[in-house]
């Protein structure tokens, strides 16, 4: 599918960016969410400067390596301080992950890095994050929320299958999107206020 090129779009209230972009790219919602808490709380604005001398930028801390890629689709260092730019990039890169690695934690971890050692320790920190969420969601302690299990390490969770994550139930006539997630970590919604669809800027 072609690169779409700027087209006006109307601004679309409280629109949740992270949940379009999932569904778009076919990836997890709350994964996807999860991956931007870990990465910077959720914060838009978010910067960092690595030792390798690139840069970590915006709400979901994509990499400046992959600039001459997203150039191809009109995205540019700016619009990576954009929360929805940063959610569709986010969703698009963890979706080439999930296709090279399968549904699996290790493709999770993949979406900071392929080494297997930090790969192991970011799936297990993103794991933590979603654990903490079903335990909010439960009423429960999080070392409560999952049945317990023998020790493993970083890199034995983080190649084995990812478990269904199914947290966000459909909402009753009348109750705003969102409302039933705890908002520290789902309240990610903002307008759509750009001059074209994300959506149409990526190729599936």
């Amino acid at each position: 599918m072609a690169v779409a090129l700027l087209a006006s779009l109307p601004g679309v209230a409280l629109a949740d960016c992270i949940d379009d972009a999932a569904a778009y790219h076919g990836v997890n919602a709350q994964v996807l969410r999860a991956i931007g808490y870990q990465e910077s709380h959720l914060n838009p604005q978010a910067h960092n400067r690595n030792r390798n001398g690139s840069e970590d930028l915006g709400m979901f801390q994509i990499n400046t390596i992959h600039l001459p890629e997203l150039a191809r689709y009109g995205i540019g260092r700016q619009m990576l301080y954009d929360p929805c730019v940063s959610a569709y990039v986010a969703a698009w890169h963890l979706a080439r992950k999930v296709a090279l690695h399968g549904n699996s934690w290790h493709a999770i971890g993949a979406y900071h890095s392929e080494s297997p050692g930090e790969n192991g320790i970011y799936a297990r920190a993103v794991a933590g994050i979603l654990d903490r969420k079903l335990a909010a969601r439960a009423g429960t302690p999080a070392a409560q929320a999952r049945p317990a299990e023998p020790v493993r390490t970083p890199l034995q969770d983080a190649a084995a299958p990812m478990r269904p994550v199914v947290l966000r139930h459909a909402p009753q006539t009348g109750e705003p999107r969102g409302q039933a997630d705890d908002p520290w970590l789902d309240a990610m919604l903002t307008e759509l206020n750009h001059g074209a669809r994300l959506r149409d800027r990526f190729t599936r």
